[in-house]
């Protein structure tokens, strides 16, 4: 069965702004949690967990499900992509 979601360009434009609020969120935390939790492990971890939402994705079926979704894809994705710089500061 192919659910179709009509969701409105003011939706889309809100979930843009959503999305980037908490990615920037999610870039500054791997700097705070990197020395306890270990670089490569927030690397996996965030990496694993913005697999298992694309996936999820799949099962949207509301407006509301798409903020949650997207609030959290937004942190691990910004974690995803500060991560890497935290191994390069390690090699000095």
């Amino acid at each position: 069965v192919i659910r179709v979601h009509s969701f409105l360009s003011t939706h889309r434009l809100v979930q843009l702004v959503i999305v980037n609020a908490s990615n920037f969120v999610g870039r500054l935390s791997p700097g705070f949690f990197a020395r306890k939790l270990g670089v490569e492990n927030m690397t996996l971890a965030s990496t694993l967990a913005c697999t298992v939402l694309i996936f999820g994705m799949i099962g949207l079926g509301s407006v509301a499900s798409v903020v949650v979704i997207g609030v959290i894809y937004g942190f691990f994705a910004g974690t995803c992509k500060h991560a890497p710089l935290l191994f390069l500061r390690g090699l000095e």
